[in-house]
């Protein structure tokens, strides 16, 4: 029997205006949506959730906070977290002070992961992630090394998993893990019995980011599945976080004909989750976005293996 895949939606897809009941009228219009369409699952920004963290960090939000959020969505789940370091200093390959400050704030971020039951958290983050032109490559593959690994580490003893997703070029021009073919080679080194990590990060699947870096979807899909190197999340989107579904539709053939073979073949994943991510448009009135979301839904059950 193949594995169930639950669609789940960002909360990024709304807009995230500028007064607190402005916000809390497009997340309840959003939510209310979601609702109608037997959606089951959000994926969270965690400051967009919780704008108390831009200010306090992660560890300012206790049980209460997330459980009146949770309240808010009417019995949708949260699959998982993204949008990381939203407005967080530091790059991974940039000075001591700025990786230390990242892997605090991720810390936190996980910490808040398993307060909230969240299973997985997917690090995008292309603002921390460019490399630089003066650094020999294997200096930099060791600090990414150093990096994910006790990151990793901390979020398998706190029941969480990391997700590294690869990043388009569109938004960083020169960054590390520019592919899912990118990212799984070097979670295949990390996770190697000889190296130096059991920690285990997970490569989250993205579906624009791996058409435009021109590789094998397919091929580098099931090479991460075989090697226990893939998550149980992925990522719909398209070029600039546009409308998902706006774009030519033959472009999801080789990601939704990826998603039905790990589904379909060996029972890896009890469920797998396909998050929609998309930016909604400034220049709409909020029902438009909405209505987008709607649209968006209607386009990835009519083209994908999801309930």
């Amino acid at each position: 029997m193949a594995a169930p895949v639950e669609l789940s939606v960002s909360n990024i897809c709304w807009p995230d205006t500028i007064t607190a009941n402005q916000r809390r009228i497009a997340h309840q219009k959003a939510i209310d949506m979601l609702v109608q369409l037997d959606v089951p699952a959000i994926d969270v920004a965690p400051t967009k959730a919780w704008p108390r963290i831009l200010s306090s960090g992660p560890q300012a939000i206790d049980k209460q906070d997330v459980s009146e959020y949770v309240d808010t969505l009417r019995g949708r789940k949260i699959a998982g977290f993204q949008a990381l370091t939203y407005q967080i200093p530091g790059e991974i390959f940039g000075d001591k002070e700025g990786r230390d400050t990242l892997k605090t704030h991720i810390r936190g971020i996980i910490d808040l992961a398993q307060l909230a039951g969240v299973r997985t958290i997917i690090y995008g983050s292309p603002n921390t992630r460019a490399l630089p032109k003066n650094r020999a490559r294997s200096e930099m593959q060791a600090m990414a090394a150093d990096f994910f690994d006790k990151l990793g580490g901390y979020a398998t003893k706190h029941d969480v998993i990391l997700g590294i997703e690869p990043v388009s070029r569109l938004y960083v021009e020169n960054g590390f893990g520019r592919s899912g073919s990118e990212v799984d080679s070097f979670l295949s080194a990390l996770n190697n019995p000889e190296g130096s990590s059991a920690h285990n990060p997970v490569l989250v699947p993205d579906r624009f980011a791996m058409q435009d870096s021109g590789e094998n979807i397919f091929k580098t899909i099931t090479r991460a599945a075989e090697g226990g190197r893939l998550a149980s999340h992925w990522q719909v989107s398209e070029k600039g976080m546009a409308l998902v579904g706006s774009k030519t539709h033959e472009n999801h053939r080789a990601f939704a004909r990826a998603l039905g073979h790990i589904v379909s073949g060996k029972k890896m994943f009890k469920m797998i989750t396909l998050a929609i991510e998309m930016m909604p448009d400034k220049n709409q009135p909020l029902d438009k976005n909405i209505k987008d979301i709607e649209r968006a839904v209607r386009f990835v059950r009519t083209h994908y293996p999801v309930n």
